[in-house]
């Protein structure tokens, strides 16, 4: 397959999800779409090398991640842990139900207060909706030792509801 057709069917499939990773990570639509062109942009640099990438999602995520990282220690003044998921809300599915409506708001309430790392982890895995193994592409770690870790974080919340 021809790179420019990989980089498109990568762009078409991921745009919208590394937006929302970006947004969820810096809480500033701008920023965050700066960020997303940015990483597409990089990423297309290093294919028209002619790099060789297996997994062209997770390396994207990949990519992003190290971009989000890069931001936040250009800007001294941020860190990490000051990322918020605010903006989250906006793309939770709307219900009329008042009560199932508190519970969604309990829940991004904890996951607020979650430590940024696990954070990232629900949101790759429920909001992204990426397979246990893309994402352990990306932590470069074992699919196995994510699923415990995921596992744990959500046994977490489920005791505090």
């Amino acid at each position: 397959m021809e790179i420019e057709q990989r980089f498109n069917e990568l762009y078409q499939q991921n745009a919208d999800s590394i937006f929302r990773l970006c947004l969820f990570k810096t809480s500033n639509r701008e920023v965050a779409l700066d960020l997303s062109q940015d990483i597409f942009t990089r990423t297309w640099a290093y294919l028209a090398k002619g790099n060789e990438v297996d997994n062209l999602r997770a390396f994207l995520f990949t990519v992003a991640r190290n971009r989000i990282k890069d931001y936040y220690k250009k800007r001294k003044t941020l860190t990490l842990q000051q990322a918020h998921l605010e903006s989250l809300e906006d793309y939770l599915p709307s219900t009329s139900n008042a009560t199932d409506s508190a519970e969604i708001s309990e829940l991004i309430d904890m996951i607020k207060r979650l430590p940024p790392d696990q954070a990232e982890l629900l949101q790759l895995r429920y909001i992204e909706d990426l397979p246990l193994e893309e994402i352990a592409l990306i932590y470069n770690v074992r699919p196995n030792t994510l699923s415990v870790k995921i596992h744990r974080i959500l046994a977490k919340i489920r005791q505090d509801l």
